[in-house]
């Protein structure tokens, strides 16, 4: 089954400078669709509940879609959405982990959403954090960055302090990305 995920951003609503003012009539054109019947729907990220139903018919043209009236960043808003789904296939690839923490997250100048999860057997105990990132201004970069620690022990034990501490060093190095910098 083909997806496709759209993020509608006001450009002028950026972290240091949030522009609240309302979109209205704006329109997208969707190209790079497989031809055929799409479905889909609109949602509110901020409240986490759909707007409504989409349906339209890709051919030779790219299909318009018009966008419902909004406020500020729905980009930012989708990030819980994201990594429900992304600890999910992290769930299907690994059986019986386990979510231990989830929450919004910023990396210097990119806004994220980070979550935890673990998965302890008899045999082995495994600890993964990641954080999901998009840039705040788009003229920092596009795209979106995954930031990803992973922590296996041999035993089912406790980490041991310096073990706890080695992950607390290793989170510390999230301070060095940055989006739109080339570093050589």
């Amino acid at each position: 089954m083909a997806r496709a995920l759209l993020w509608v951003k006001n450009d002028d609503h950026q972290w240091n400078s949030p522009d609240w003012s309302t979109v209205a009539d704006a329109r997208l054109t969707l190209t790079g669709l497989a031809p055929g019947c799409w479905q889909g729907q609109w949602w509110d990220t901020w409240a986490g509940a759909p707007l409504g139903d989409i349906s339209l018919v890709a051919g030779p043209l790219p299909p318009q879609l018009p966008v419902p009236p909004f406020e500020g960043d729905v980009t930012h808003g989708l990030l819980p959405v994201l990594a429900d789904r992304f600890v999910a296939a992290e769930q299907r690839r690994m059986p019986s982990l386990e979510l231990a923490q989830e929450g919004r997250a910023r990396v210097n100048n990119a806004v994220g959403y980070e979550v935890g999860y673990e998965r302890i057997t008899d045999t082995e105990r495994f600890t993964g954090r990641d954080v999901l990132l998009v840039p705040d201004d788009p003229a920092e970069g596009r795209g979106q960055v995954l930031l990803s620690l992973r922590q296996r022990k041999d035993s089912g034990a406790k980490l041991t302090p310096p073990e706890r501490n080695l992950a607390y060093l290793a989170r510390k190095t999230y301070r060095s990305f940055r989006f739109g910098t080339e570093r050589g």
